[in-house]
């Protein structure tokens, strides 16, 4: 029961809230000039609360102090008026979500009392991506702003009485009763092609307060799904296709573009560097995989360590038993299709009983295995510590589009390098990567049983091979590989 002192406490706290959104004159924030990079271009934001607030300035380059750098398609994204349906479609670490942090700030400038809306794909995304992006972006804008953590995400801009709204699309019904002015949605592609077209239907309704309404995504493009339908074969006028290339950004770290060239294959290339549409999702799901290419004769021996990806299944469990060389990984054994976790286990300390006696048996298992069990009172993952097994396995599975980024990489990547190789005795390994096809849904074929062995295959080089588990380089702010 609400008593009556907790009823005025909680209407004194609404009351504060909306004091803290009514526009204010005291504080005016300063003017912000950007100068673009490359060239001549000064853009100048006179910060005022009214009117289109952007306009080019005739200042010199050099007569600008400590201007904030642009790249030449965060600019015209940041400038664009006119364009009610806009997407910056670009490469890795090209500014796409900088620019949509930058444009969904400013827009709330310009429109005072507006509310706004920034929707990542996921919650998770959304606090650990966008989140920090904005307070960076807002800080450096000179803006005076107040960060809202609960009960959900949200920026409060009291000089203009504006606020921004963070959500995930991950339910798009959950937005449903909003009015907003504007909406900026990050990495739209990278959801599925139906959840996207769901998710754009209830924000294009959402989107319609103030006199110019505008939804604007930053995302890179992920083969032909929603933003290729929406702004390639459904091109209109009100709809505008920007793209930007990951070398474009001057900024990045020395040896990052290089580096995504080691982990890709020539077709994932021109999506993740220069942000242009290809079939990303057709046909064998490792069309890289060749027998000769990728065969090894490379054998166990007494002082290697054994890395073994498993994945978990009643009936179904599955090993690949690989080896660590100069080159990459040797793929020289497998288990397939054993009853449970106990009945693997006991198959390899029959196989390798030196190696398991030794500890140098490494397992990169299903992530869920730490969670559930197979044939037992025990999780899979416990069973395999209790048999004197090292594990090895993130707290969740990687999602499927980037562990099969880092499968074909390693078995043929931009630079022409391969760095997973497969014994020939492997049958149930070279069936899967040789047959394993997507379904009609651009994700991998479950219907056919491939997809045991294949998962094992994920597991093993996403924990040997991806560079985010090789300590190579170090974390930029404001870069990410999604």
């Amino acid at each position: 029961m609400i008593t009556t002192s907790n009823r005025l406490k909680r209407i004194q706290q609404l009351q504060r809230k909306l004091e803290a959104l009514q526009p204010t004159t005291t504080d005016q924030p300063p003017t912000v000039t950007f100068k673009v990079h490359g060239t001549d271009e000064v853009l100048q934001w006179v910060a005022l609360p009214h009117g289109n607030v952007y306009k080019l300035s005739p200042t010199a380059p050099d007569d600008v102090a400590n201007p904030i750098s642009l790249l030449p398609h965060q600019a015209v994204f940041l400038q664009d008026r006119s364009t009610s349906e806009l997407l910056l479609c670009g490469g890795f670490g090209s500014g796409k979500s900088r620019a949509l942090a930058l444009r969904s700030t400013i827009l709330a400038a310009e429109q005072p009392g507006s509310i706004g809306l920034i929707v990542s794909p996921t919650y998770r995304m959304a606090i650990d991506v966008m989140v920090p992006i904005l307070h960076d972006t807002v800080a450096q804008l000179g803006i005076t702003y107040q960060a809202i953590k609960h009960p959900m995400p949200a920026f409060l801009f009291p000089q203009f009485g504006s606020k921004l709204l963070i959500r995930s699309g991950d339910n798009p019904d959950r937005l449903r009763g909003l009015s907003v002015h504007h909406v900026g949605v990050d990495e739209l592609d990278t959801v599925d092609a139906t959840h996207a077209r769901d998710l754009w239907a209830i924000l294009v309704s959402r989107c319609r307060e103030g006199t110019f309404q505008s939804l604007s995504v930053a995302s890179t493009p992920e083969g032909f799904g929603h933003c290729y339908q929406h702004w390639v074969e459904q091109a209109a006028d009100h709809k505008r296709l920007i793209k930007a290339r990951t070398a474009d950004n001057p900024y990045l770290p020395a040896g990052y573009i290089d580096a995504l060239a080691g982990l890709f294959n020539p077709e994932q290339l021109r999506s993740y560097l220069d942000g242009e549409f290809t079939a990303l999702a057709q046909g064998r799901v490792y069309p890289s995989f060749d027998r000769l290419c990728n065969g090894t004769t490379a054998e166990i021996n007494p002082d290697d360590v054994l890395r073994c990806g498993m994945d978990f299944n009643i009936g179904q469990t599955n090993l690949c038993v690989a080896v660590k060389r100069h080159d990459g990984i040797h793929i020289v054994d497998e288990i397939a299709g054993v009853y449970d976790t106990e009945a693997a286990i006991k198959t390899l300390k029959a196989r390798y009983p030196e190696h398991c006696h030794e500890r140098q048996v490494i397992i990169h298992p299903d992530a869920s295995g730490a969670s559930r069990h197979t044939n037992s009172t025990q999780t899979d993952t416990e069973l395999l510590r209790q048999a004197g097994l090292k594990v090895d396995a993130p707290s969740t599975n990687p999602s499927i589009r980037d562990s099969l980024n880092v499968v074909n990489a390693a078995l043929l990547n931009g630079r022409g390098e391969r760095s997973l190789f497969v014994h020939h005795r492997c049958s149930q390994v070279i069936r899967a990567l040789e047959q394993q096809t997507f379904d009609g849904n651009g994700t991998p074929d479950k219907g056919s049983g491939l997809d045991h062995m294949a998962d094992c295959i994920r597991y093993l080089t996403w924990r040997t091979l991806h560079f985010g588990h090789l300590g190579v380089g170090k974390a930029v702010r404001g870069i990410r590989l999604y």
